[in-house]
């Protein structure tokens, strides 16, 4: 299909916008810009919000898209495409859907891709080596170069704010668990210790991370220092809650949960206060939401 052309649902936006609130008191709220994964179609696709309210698909095909994430400047989206059915690849295209370009064109499955602060780096995670491992390339997919190098699974890595430190996930000491390390792989470090699972690690503007853990039973968000420590839960709700991420300035967290029986985009401030439903779409199931530059 034509990724030129993007799809805007006028209809779907004033559903999903319009009815925005807290899970239980329905408060209307600003809507941030944000982009996001939406299987609402049957495959998964690469969605934004545009200023007015508006949905956009910016990717429009059979194939499942999913990780999409922004350049600094806002410019690119990278994001990882299952091409067939089959083969995951890592794709980067202008922010407006147009010049889809394959930059890993691997055999292997490559994914969770994310762009280093200054838009010259993708880190991603592939099964080369047969297990997955954290790599990093140049943005046009030249110099690959395995960062991890481990024989357990490594996934979802995060840049640090100044790109000189990577977060991931890893089950190296037999569960999931958040590292980081530095941005050519060394010095890496434990910053959780739980047998539950810790995962998908984001850096805020300060150097804090936020991340879920279903350390207390469900799976809920928590915070805490660039160190490990400081970690605290941000959320608790019956339901489950995923993928947080901080806004720009630090401020704000966007994540995924169900607590009121279908997976939607939610959003808190940084301390975990005033959580509002930001989309109010059953049937679909959003997933991977970041706030766009």
């Amino acid at each position: 299909m034509n990724f030129k052309q993007s799809l805007i649902f006028s209809a779907i936006a004033l559903a999903m916008f319009g009815c925005a609130g807290s899970g239980g008191g329905g408060s209307t709220v600003a809507i941030p810009l944000i982009g996001f994964d939406s299987d609402e179609g049957g495959d998964s696709e690469i969605m934004v919000s545009d200023a007015d309210g508006n949905l956009i698909a910016l990717t429009n095909n059979t194939d499942d898209e999913a990780f999409g994430n922004f350049s600094s400047d806002g410019s690119k989206i990278v994001f990882k495409r299952s091409v067939g059915g089959t083969n995951d690849e890592i794709f980067v295209m202008n922010s407006d859907g147009t010049n889809v370009v394959n930059v890993s064109n691997h055999i292997e499955d490559d994914y969770h891709p994310v762009f280093s602060p200054d838009g010259t780096k993708i880190a991603f995670a592939t099964r080369r080596d047969g297990n997955s491992e954290i790599y990093m390339m140049n943005a046009d997919g030249t110099n690959v170069v395995n960062l991890s190098n481990d024989l357990e699974d490594d996934y979802n890595p995060a840049w640090s704010p100044d790109g000189t430190k990577i977060a991931f996930e890893s089950w190296r000491d037999g569960d999931s668990e958040i590292y980081v390390m530095d941005a050519d792989g060394s010095n890496v470090v434990q910053l959780t210790f739980n047998s539950a699972f810790d995962e998908v690690p984001s850096f805020g503007p300060d150097g804090n991370l936020v991340f879920n853990s279903n350390r207390d039973g469900n799976s809920e968000i928590y915070w805490m220092n660039g160190d490990g420590s400081g970690q605290t839960r941000l959320t608790n709700s019956s339901g489950d809650e995923f993928e947080p991420a901080f806004n720009s300035d630090g401020s704000k967290i966007i994540f995924i949960s169900n607590r009121d029986g279908n997976f939607e985009i939610y959003m808190m401030n940084a301390n975990g206060s005033a959580q509002v439903r930001l989309t109010n779409r059953s049937g679909s199931y959003e997933s991977n939401p970041e706030f766009t530059p």
